[in-house]
């Protein structure tokens, strides 16, 4: 259950509730209980301070339970990523995204629709102590730092703007 904040602000509510044992969510609580359902619905979402719970509960997290929170929120769609031909910052999930550097770049330059993380909103977000954790933390979500080749299956007969072969 949650208490009403305003609740909070009178000093002898305040101490009553504390009194019976009433607290503030742990932060696994508030991610798993308050910030996860808001994805399951349409909406405005502030992801940044998702995203700093987020990143603050994987370096917080014990290590049995990493993996499990990192598979719980990786398909969400709370990182904000810009392509070359538009300038426009839109959210989506971090297996969409590359990490960009200037190899990739110039690697994507024919496809200018390629997602490219905001990653500098993200170090500022951060700080620039935990560079480290935050390259890990990203990679785990399944943010890409080399061009991903997904082998397709084509029949040649059922496309028509293929040529095809004539045989005499």
């Amino acid at each position: 259950r949650v208490v009403n904040h305003k609740l909070l602000d009178n000093k002898e509510t305040k101490a009553f509730l504390l009194a019976l044992g009433v607290k503030l969510p742990s932060l696994r609580d508030q991610i798993y209980n308050t910030i996860l359902p808001q994805y399951e619905k349409d909406g405005e979402i502030d992801t940044d301070a998702h995203f700093r719970l987020f990143f603050d509960y994987f370096l917080k997290c014990p290590n049995e339970e990493v993996d499990d929170f990192i598979e719980s929120i990786k398909d969400l769609e709370f990182l904000t990523y810009r392509t070359e031909e538009d300038d426009q910052t839109y959210r989506g999930a971090a297996e969409s995204m590359y990490l960009a550097d200037d190899d990739l770049r110039s690697y994507f330059e024919t496809k200018a629709d390629t997602r490219f993380i905001e990653i500098d909103d993200y170090r500022k977000l951060t700080g620039d102590r935990k560079e480290e954790q935050l390259l890990d933390f990203l990679r785990r979500l399944g943010v890409q730092q080399v061009p991903v080749f997904k082998e397709v299956q084509i029949d040649p007969w059922s496309r028509n703007d293929l040529p095809h072969p004539h045989y005499t």
